[in-house]
């Protein structure tokens, strides 16, 4: 049972990664989502995490459906990266000076992770960007952009076993659709690292 019990964990684990990188194709194929270059890679001296990420938020909050001042009223609240932007962000002089003086125990090269949020942002980060978005960071209004919609909803059957083989098993069934229908509520950051 004890295999069992693993081998679900790991085709729930399976699972998510593969409608995460899905959804992550989508959100990069698709002609709508904005994009913008950042200031300098985020590991470079002088690069300007900040002012790439306000940058960025502008970008998502002035979008408007093609008429001056028909503002579609996004507002961004997470910021998806890599695990070696993560790494890029920790080592960065402009990310730390947010991090000197009161701050310095909560200090991301003294803790080791990452905050829980920077300038109004979650920060999320994904092994699949790193794979899929090399050097893209990626903010968004998280539950606006898009979703998916699942035709058959994610499943597992209870164990059922199988005397002839004498083995136990289990199915896991999920038939799903991306769809991104808000694409201006989201925005990649380019050449944010590599």
């Amino acid at each position: 049972i004890d295999r069992v019990n693993t081998q679900q964990v790991q085709i729930k684990n399976t699972m998510i990664r593969t409608w995460e990188t899905a959804f992550f194709r989508v959100l990069l194929n698709h002609p709508d989502v904005p994009t913008l270059a950042a200031t300098a890679a985020w590991d470079a001296a002088g690069s300007k995490i900040r002012t790439d990420l306000s940058e960025g938020i502008a970008l998502i909050e002035d979008a408007t459906t093609g008429e001056a001042q028909n503002y579609l009223g996004f507002t961004p609240d997470t910021l998806v990266i890599g695990k070696r932007s993560r790494t890029d962000l920790i080592q960065s002089d402009d990310f730390m000076k947010a991090y000197s003086d009161k701050l310095v125990d909560k200090s991301p090269a003294y803790t080791g992770t990452l905050p829980g949020n920077f300038v109004g942002l979650n920060i999320l980060v994904s092994r699949e960007m790193d794979r899929l978005a090399p050097g893209r960071a990626l903010l968004l209004q998280r539950g606006v952009v898009g979703g998916i919609g699942d035709e058959r909803p994610l499943h597992v059957t209870p164990l059922i076993e199988d005397p002839n083989r004498e083995t136990w098993r289990s199915n896991t069934i999920r038939q799903s659709a991306i769809v991104i229908d808000q694409p201006k509520a989201a925005a990649w950051i380019t050449g944010v690292g590599v």
